[in-house]
């Protein structure tokens, strides 16, 4: 899998998508600084007798700012990708993973008002899904209850969610969930579940 390209919920992602932030962050800020310079020069090309702030009174000025705001909300995804980047699944976990189940959801970080829920990967069956917790200070009922509330909101009611600590439960148990009789039901809450991850 090749990480640069890796897209939400596939391996690398997490790394992959903070590459892309600050490659998007460092271009918006690249271009806000080239209006305002190049707005500097061009008045003072025409009246070299103006100051600095006179100077930065143009057009090229307002370009500037419309695009440090997107260049803000870009810092602020770089920054939040950052602190996920710690729980990234490890190469070696990804390869236990991918020997029991092929339909695993990896680099998964949900985020809740009060606590953010770090998991390596997701497995969905037919009315089931686990998670293996990232984070060994993640309370797995406080997990657990959000992604129910998540699913209960479009109209899943009866699925099983199991947050894991323990690698070899979490591995145990993905082994019988291989899509299930319905993948397209799998498939869904697995796309459900990455739709409310960073």
């Amino acid at each position: 899998m090749n990480a640069k390209k890796a897209v939400k919920g596939e391996y690398g992602y997490l790394k992959a998508q903070m590459k892309r932030e600050i490659f998007k962050t460092a271009l918006f800020f690249a271009l806000a600084a080239i209006f305002l310079i190049a707005g500097i020069v061009i008045m003072k090309g025409k009246d070299p007798t103006l100051t600095f702030s006179q100077s930065k009174n143009n057009l090229l000025t307002i370009g500037a700012v419309l695009f440090i705001l997107p260049g803000a909300k870009f810092l602020v995804s770089t920054i939040m990708f950052a602190r996920a980047l710690k729980y990234a699944c490890p190469e070696e976990l990804y390869k236990s993973i991918t020997e029991k189940n092929d339909m695993a959801a990896f680099d998964v970080y949900l985020t809740s008002y009060q606590k953010d829920f770090p998991l390596y990967a997701v497995v969905c069956g037919d009315n089931e899904m686990a998670g293996l917790s990232a984070d060994p200070k993640t309370d797995e009922n406080a997990a657990r209850e959000h992604i129910l509330q998540v699913l209960k909101k479009d109209g899943y009611k009866n699925v099983t969610v199991k947050i894991f600590k323990d690698k070899a439960k979490f591995l145990e148990r993905i082994g019988s969930m291989n899509g299930g009789e319905e993948p397209e039901k799998s498939l869904k809450l697995r796309s459900l579940i990455l739709d409310v991850s960073l």
